[in-house]
C-alpha cells in the first residue's frame, strides 16, 4: 500500500513538472527604449533635433524635413524670431542654438546659430531687405493706382474747369502735383525692385555659403561681382 503511494505522488509530480514545461510562455521580455531629442511638429510631422549631428557651418543630408515647410517653421520658431518671408527666410529654432533656413518654401534646412558666422549674418540682413523692399512695392502700387485715378479725373475735368480761369488754373495745378507724385511713386518702385533684386543676390550668396561653397563658386552662383555690403 505504502509503495502504491509513493509511486502515485511521484507520477503526479512528473505529470505537474510536464505541465509547468508545457506552458510556460517563451516571450521575451519587453524593452521600452529612451526617446532620444525629438522636435513634434503639427499634422503628424516628426523631426530629429539633436545638434550633434550638425558641423559648423554645415547641414547633413537628412536636415530637409519630409513636409514641413517655411510656414510651419515660421509658425514653430514665432514671428519675433523670423526674417524674411515663407519664400526667402530664417528663423530661431526652439531652444536657440539653430535656425531653420530656406530660399524655397518646401526646401528647409538647419544650420547652427553662430553669431560670428558673417555669412548668418549677410543672409539674415538680405531677408530682410528683401522683404522690406517687397512691402514697399506692395505699399507704392496702391498708391499708384489712386494716384493714377486722380489724375484721370483731373485730366477729363481740365475741359469743364477751364470755362473760368481760376478753376483752370487750380485744374492744372493739381494734374502737375499729381502727375509729379505719381512719377515718384513709379520712380520708388524701380528702386525697390532693384533693392529686391540686389538683396536676393546676397542672400543666395549666404545660403550658399552656410552651405559650404566657397567665395567663388558662392559668387558666381549668385551673380555678384561687388561687393556684399548693403545698398
Amino acid at each position: 500500500m505504502l509503495r502504491n503511494s509513493v509511486s502515485f505522488l511521484i507520477l503526479f509530480s512528473i505529470v505537474l513538472t510536464a505541465c509547468d514545461v508545457a506552458f510556460t510562455p517563451d516571450i521575451e521580455p519587453l524593452v521600452i527604449e529612451e526617446p532620444g531629442d525629438q522636435l513634434f511638429i503639427e499634422d503628424g510631422i516628426v523631426k530629429d533635433t539633436s545638434t550633434e549631428e550638425l558641423s559648423q557651418g554645415s547641414v547633413n543630408d537628412d536636415d530637409t524635413v519630409s513636409e514641413f515647410i517655411s510656414t510651419d517653421a515660421i509658425a514653430l520658431c514665432g514671428g519675433g524670431l523670423s526674417w524674411g518671408d515663407e519664400t526667402l527666410g530664417m528663423c530661431l529654432a526652439p531652444g536657440g542654438d539653430t535656425y531653420f533656413i530656406w530660399t524655397d518654401e518646401g526646401d528647409v534646412k538647419r544650420v547652427f546659430a553662430d553669431t560670428a558666422d558673417n555669412n548668418q549674418a549677410i543672409f539674415r540682413q538680405a531677408v530682410e531687405d528683401r522683404s522690406s523692399a517687397l512691402n514697399a512695392i506692395e505699399d507704392q502700387s496702391r498708391s499708384m493706382l489712386f494716384e493714377a485715378g486722380g489724375l484721370f479725373l483731373e485730366v477729363v475735368a481740365l475741359a469743364p474747369a477751364c470755362t473760368t480761369i481760376v478753376l483752370c488754373v487750380a485744374d492744372i495745378a493739381a494734374v502737375m502735383l499729381t502727375g509729379s507724385l505719381l512719377a515718384e511713386s513709379g520712380s520708388s518702385i524701380i528702386d525697390d525692385i532693384e533693392l529686391t533684386e540686389s538683396a536676393t543676390k546676397r542672400a543666395d550668396y549666404g545660403y550658399c555659403r552656410m552651405m559650404g561653397g566657397n567665395d567663388d563658386q558662392c559668387r558666381t552662383s549668385a551673380g555678384i561681382s561687388n561687393e556684399l555690403d548693403g545698398d
